[in-house]
């Protein structure tokens, strides 16, 4: 906030008649005090014309200012033509998901239709219902597709040497390093680090720094999968889509999961350490609850 302080300069004058003899003295005192008054008026002629021109160049200036911006905002601006096909284009975007099912010619058609004030064929609701079936349907063979590949795939893995099998065509390990110490049984809640794909080599989540986790957190093929390594132990585990994510949305279905696990310490007592949060817990149970995709 800015403050302006007044400065208020009062001249007064004495009420008492000089004598005789004093009135030379008196006037030449009083032609001082004149002279003197109007020196500050002067003084504060100046600082107020100061003042002035300043706030004036201070608002000048910020006009200026404003005048560049909006300048700029208006040269950043496309032309018509280009921001029409950057409109089209997000129109495109927003039924990717359909496209491959959609007819071009008849979305364009319907488009201009709207432009001109033409109806809708169908209503709002009846047409998000019919767009929702479509995805529906392309979900489940997305789905049946995944299914198909996650389950050649462990029949042909466990033939991998070095490959064991805790649960027979759902969950398989390989040992990659070899640990030493105590072991992780079903109760611990174990310190680990892993870094989780998808069979495409795509990466849903990476823990570089050790955590505590309590089994009962995870995902099954998880929670079992590293029950028995040892403190040091690296472990690759192989999760059949029913032991792991299975049909939640928000990222591919059925798809088989490929985590690699460390075991930094086999259990910690300490129940503060145990980092846990809600999209942790729905997925547990099968549900996914935000587009990063958490195993645990």
């Amino acid at each position: 906030m800015r403050v302006l302080t007044l400065f208020l300069f009062t001249v007064t004058t004495g009420i008492l008649q000089p004598t005789h003899s004093s009135c030379a003295e008196f006037q030449q005192k009083e032609s001082s005090e004149i002279a003197t008054t109007d020196k500050i008026e002067e003084h504060n002629d100046v600082s107020q014309k100061e003042q002035i021109e300043n706030t004036q160049s201070t608002c000048q200036t910020e006009n200026d200012n404003v005048a560049e911006e909006n300048h700029s905002d208006q040269t950043q601006v496309p032309d018509i033509i280009t921001l029409s096909k950057a409109i089209g284009h997000l129109i495109g975007s927003s039924t990717e998901s359909i496209s491959d099912e959609l007819a071009q010619e008849s979305v364009l058609e319907g488009l201009s239709e709207y432009f001109r004030g033409n109806p809708s064929p169908i209503s709002d609701s009846e047409c998000a219902h019919a767009i929702a079936i479509i995805q529906d349907k392309k979900y489940r063979k997305h789905a049946d597709e995944n299914l198909k590949l996650a389950e050649h795939f462990l029949a042909t893995n466990i033939t991998t040497k070095g490959m064991y099998e805790v649960v027979p065509g759902q969950l398989q390990y390989k040992v990659e390093k070899e640990g030493r110490g105590a072991s992780v049984t079903s109760t611990s809640n174990p310190k680990i680090e892993f870094t989780g794909r998808f069979l495409n080599g795509e990466i849903f989540q990476a823990l570089t720094t050790p955590e505590v986790v309590a089994l009962e957190d995870l995902i099954p093929g998880m929670s079992k999968g590293i029950i028995g390594m040892k403190e040091g132990e690296e472990r690759t585990i192989y999760i059949h889509p029913d032991m792991g994510f299975g049909m939640a949305p928000n990222f591919s279905p059925n798809a088989l999961l490929t985590i690699s696990c460390k075991v930094v310490q086999a259990n910690c007592d300490d129940m503060n350490e145990i980092e846990t949060d809600l999209s942790s817990e729905l997925l547990a149970q099968g549900t996914a609850y935000s587009e990063t995709v958490n195993i645990r």
